[in-house]
């Protein structure tokens, strides 16, 4: 029995009927596949995604006043994510004071005993000032930590640590 016999599509021989059930075919099996090539781009960028996260550095930041000297506090520097700290710079807001040493692009492992120190001496105390540490991450992508400093009966005091995702290069 063709289609044309029970009144769907009249007029087509049995050849055409099967061409147009094979294009039929062919069109829902086109379908198929790219609905799948677009599963599976998803699931490999969440793959990746995952993969970004269990090696991300996580650089934390502290100061303390140090019983040396004026105006002078340390500050502290640690890795506690899964990943190493690469390329990490140390920045402050506003640019005043002195660093004890230049602190150039280092390194940061995931070791337990990584905390690193630089002093920086004051002249005086700002009302605010923010402590940034830029870092990358083994995939090359850019990160920040930023420590905001409040003064506060004299003396400045550790706010909370912010950490933000720059992007693959650094502004």
């Amino acid at each position: 029995m063709t289609l044309a016999k029970i009144g769907i599509l009249p007029g087509l021989s049995t050849s055409e009927e099967i061409s147009l059930g094979v294009a039929i075919v062919l069109a829902a099996t086109l379908v198929a596949v790219i609905w799948y090539a677009w599963e599976a781009r998803k699931q490999a960028k969440a793959t990746g995604d995952i993969a970004s996260a269990t090696l991300r550095p996580v650089v934390t930041l502290w100061t303390n006043e140090t019983s040396v000297g004026v105006n002078r506090y340390t500050l502290s520097y640690d890795n506690i994510g899964s990943g190493p700290a690469l390329n990490v710079k140390f920045e402050r807001e506003p640019e005043i004071g002195t660093w004890s040493e230049t602190p150039g692009r280092v390194s940061i492992s995931t070791r337990e005993d990584n905390t690193g120190v630089i002093d920086l001496q004051l002249q005086e105390i700002p009302d605010s000032m923010v402590v940034r540490a830029l870092y990358q991450d083994a995939s090359g992508y850019w990160w920040k930590t930023e420590l905001p400093l409040t003064k506060l009966k004299g003396k400045l005091r550790n706010g909370t640590s912010t950490i933000t995702g720059i992007g693959k290069t650094l502004k």
